[in-house]
C-alpha cells in the first residue's frame, strides 16, 4: 500500500519543475509518508492535493518571475483594486451622493447603493485587511470569492437574469479580475508599504473623479474620459520610462515590479484598442514606443538580475 500511496505522492509532485523534483523530490515524498503513516491514512488528503498543485504551479511561475518581482506585484495589485473599489463605491454606487437622486435608478437589494459594487469593494477591503493582519490563507480565499462574483455578476445584472441592477460596467469587472489574478500570484510582504499604497491609490482616484466632475456618473466615464486609450498609453510610457531608470540603476526587482503592475491597466487599453475603434496615431506611436521600451526593459532588467546573482554565488533560474 505504501508503494500506491508514494506513486501518488510522485504524481502530485508533477506540478513542480523537473528541477526542484530532482533536488527536492525524495524529501518531499519521505516526508509526506510519514505524515501519512502517522495518521494512519493509505491516501493524500485534499488540503495535501491542492498545496502541492498551488505549489508545483508557484514553483514553475517562478522559474520565469522571481519570487520577489510576484510579491511586490501582488502587492500594488492588491492595493490598485482596494482602492478602486471603494472609490467607485463612494462616487458611484453610493445614492446619497447622487446629485438631485435622479442620475440613476436605485434599487433595494443593496441598501442605499445603487449596485453590486459595494459587494466587490467590501470583498477588497477584506482581503487587504486580512494581509494587513497577517492571515494570507484566509486573504487569498476571499480574493477567490472576489473572482467568483466578478465573473458571475454579468449572468446577474441586465445583461443577464436582469435581477434589478445595472453595474458596474463590463471594463470595470474585467479590470478589478485582472488585479485579483495578480494578487493571487503573489504575497505582499511589507505591510506597512501595503497600507501606505492603498492610501496613496485612494487619493489618487478620489482626485481623478472629482477633478472630472464625475461625482455621481456612471463608472464607465472613468474609462471614457481621464483613463481612455490615450491617457492609459502616455501614462504606460511614463511608467515604462521609470522602469527602465530602475533597471539601468540596477534595481531589477523594483522595474520588473513596476512592468507587472501595468498589466491589467494594459488589459483594458487592449479591449479598448479593439471594442472602442482605431484612436489617433499620436496614441497608437506612444503605446508602440511603450511596448518596444518594456521589452528592452525586460531584458536590461533580467541580465542585471542574472549579473548579480552570479556576484552573489546563487543559482540561476532556468
Amino acid at each position: 500500500m505504501s508503494g500506491v500511496l508514494e506513486q501518488r505522492y510522485r504524481r502530485l509532485l508533477g506540478w513542480y519543475p523537473r528541477s526542484w523534483r530532482e533536488r527536492h523530490g525524495d524529501a518531499m515524498v519521505g516526508t509526506l509518508l510519514d505524515v501519512a503513516d502517522a495518521q494512519g491514512r493509505h491516501e493524500p488528503t485534499w488540503s495535501e492535493s491542492v498545496d502541492l498543485a498551488r505549489g508545483g504551479l508557484a514553483a514553475r511561475l517562478g522559474v520565469v518571475v522571481p519570487e520577489a518581482v510576484r510579491d511586490g506585484a501582488a502587492a500594488v495589485a492588491l492595493a490598485t483594486g482596494t482602492a478602486f473599489s471603494l472609490v467607485y463605491v463612494l462616487f458611484v454606487s453610493w445614492a446619497p451622493l447622487v446629485p438631485d437622486g435622479e442620475a440613476w435608478p436605485t434599487t433595494s437589494v443593496f441598501g442605499p447603493f445603487t449596485d453590486p459594487g459595494v459587494v466587490l469593494g467590501l470583498l477588497w477591503a477584506t482581503a487587504a485587511a486580512l494581509w494587513l493582519v497577517d492571515d494570507d490563507r484566509v486573504a487569498r480565499g476571499a480574493l477567490v470569492v472576489l473572482l467568483v462574483v466578478l465573473v458571475g455578476l454579468p449572468l446577474t445584472g441586465a445583461d443577464g437574469l436582469a435581477l434589478g441592477w445595472d453595474g458596474p460596467t463590463s471594463t470595470n469587472l474585467g479590470f478589478q479580475a485582472l488585479l485579483a489574478v495578480l494578487a493571487l500570484v503573489g504575497t505582499p510582504r511589507r505591510r506597512a508599504r501595503l497600507a501606505l499604497a492603498t492610501l496613496v491609490w485612494a487619493v489618487a482616484f478620489s482626485a481623478v473623479y472629482l477633478g472630472n466632475g464625475m461625482l455621481g456618473t456612471s463608472g464607465a466615464w472613468f474609462w471614457a474620459s481621464p483613463a481612455q486609450f490615450g491617457n492609459l498609453a502616455l501614462g504606460g510610457l511614463l511608467a515604462v520610462v521609470a522602469a527602465f531608470v530602475l533597471a539601468a540603476a540596477g534595481r531589477a526587482t523594483a522595474a520588473l515590479v513596476t512592468l507587472a503592475s501595468l498589466a491589467p491597466w494594459a488589459g483594458v487599453a487592449a479591449v479598448q484598442l479593439v471594442v472602442v475603434g482605431r484612436p489617433d496615431a499620436f496614441s497608437l506611436a506612444v503605446a508602440a514606443v511603450a511596448v518596444a521600451l518594456a521589452v528592452a526593459t525586460v531584458g536590461l532588467a533580467r541580465r542585471r538580475s542574472r549579473r548579480e546573482r552570479a556576484a552573489a554565488g546563487r543559482p540561476l533560474a532556468t
